[in-house]
């Protein structure tokens, strides 16, 4: 069956690493793994450049990259982002589910520094509206 790990989290709470972590361990075990997410988009020539006019069309380029991942074949496809609200969620899963794809969902509880700027004031906001997932997995470095 295929499977779809949904990476989620503030900025720097360790997403990105988490997620290229756990592809290569899947990898590893023999499967079909893809890895994507919103600031991928962003990257150009090895920079990130983010506009955040564009802030729609990362989301559906990268939920389209998601599911493109499964009709090539993939048998697991892992994707991170913040989803601070439970309907950024919500079209992964319901997509995932109308596949029959199995879900996973892992929130980041760690505060390290962010590698793109973030400013404290968004980090803030973005704390306060972040809405628990039922049954995600807490992933908090010790």
């Amino acid at each position: 069956m295929a499977k779809l790990y949904i990476i989620r989290g503030i900025p720097g709470s360790g997403k990105s690493t988490y997620a290229e972590t756990l592809k290569k361990d899947l990898w590893e075990d023999g499967h079909d793994v893809a890895r994507f997410e919103a600031d991928d988009y962003w990257m150009k020539d090895g920079k990130y450049c983010i506009d955040l006019k564009n802030l729609h069309a990362a989301h559906k380029w990268c939920f389209d990259k998601v599911f493109n991942a499964f009709d090539k074949g993939c048998d697991i496809v892992i994707v991170s982002n913040t989803f601070t609200r439970l309907s950024e969620m919500e079209p992964y899963i319901n997509k995932a589910m109308e596949r029959n794809i199995d879900i996973t969902v892992y929130r980041m509880g760690n505060e390290f520094k962010n590698v793109h700027n973030v400013p404290e004031e968004v980090i803030e906001k973005m704390k306060n509206r972040f809405e628990d997932y039922d049954n995600e997995i807490i992933v908090k470095k010790d």
